[in-house]
């Protein structure tokens, strides 16, 4: 049996990974660049990769197997902090530092701190459980007694979180029925004690076993 990609994966994977070297080139050589730039449309090789007829429910299942992490993305909005739940964070590149995210590009709240520029990304505890849920909810006071404080930039930080990011918008990859978005670490806090992070696997919380 292959383990070669079909052609068409092929072409998707290349594309993405171009536009990955491209960001990191560009932020490289550039680093006084601030506002997000545009990039070519992933969404081509999606639906050739359609073709192929995978089935949506199975993927998720299978995708789900890979266990996670989980952030709330925040920022201010009119003078008020505004955020979403994220489980797709992920590291790109530690020279120059960039971390990306995914986010749904359905999203209504991702629009209003993009144009903000400046976001912070929490890494949520074991403990923190319910606000990751309360912040994954629409239409409620996703704020309602959430404490928090200010990142250098005035990006909001959940308080209690086991690490936060504070970044810059770089770039933006629209790829099928998501938002890449590259972000450029401006400041961070790490751990500051032992408490093991939030996990999600398989479609539900899971305990973190060292």
């Amino acid at each position: 049996m292959s383990l070669l990609m079909p052609e068409r994966d092929q072409v998707l994977a290349a594309h993405i990974a171009g536009v990955l070297t491209d960001i990191v080139e560009h932020a490289a050589a550039d680093p006084s660049s601030r506002r997000p730039s545009p990039l070519p449309d992933a969404r081509a090789g999606s639906r050739a990769r359609d073709e192929l007829g995978v089935d949506r429910d199975q993927l998720k299942a299978a995708l789900g197997t890979f266990g996670s992490g989980v952030t709330i993305v925040t920022g201010m909005h009119d003078g008020a902090p505004a955020g979403f739940t994220c489980q797709s964070f992920f590291s790109v590149s530690l020279d120059p530092p960039l971390v990306a995210l995914s986010v749904m590009s359905t999203s209504t709240t991702y629009p209003t701190i993009r144009d903000a520029h400046r976001i912070a990304i929490s890494v949520l505890a074991e403990d923190q459980r319910e606000l990751s849920n309360q912040f994954a909810r629409s239409g409620t006071d996703k704020w309602a007694g959430v404490a928090w404080a200010a990142t250098p930039g005035g990006a909001p930080v959940i308080a209690g979180c086991v690490s936060w990011f504070e970044c810059e918008i770089e770039s933006e990859i629209e790829a099928g029925d998501h938002i890449v978005v590259i972000a450029r670490v401006t400041a961070l806090r790490g751990s500051q004690d032992a408490r093991p992070p939030l996990m999600y696997w398989s479609g539900g919380y899971q305990r973190f076993e060292a």
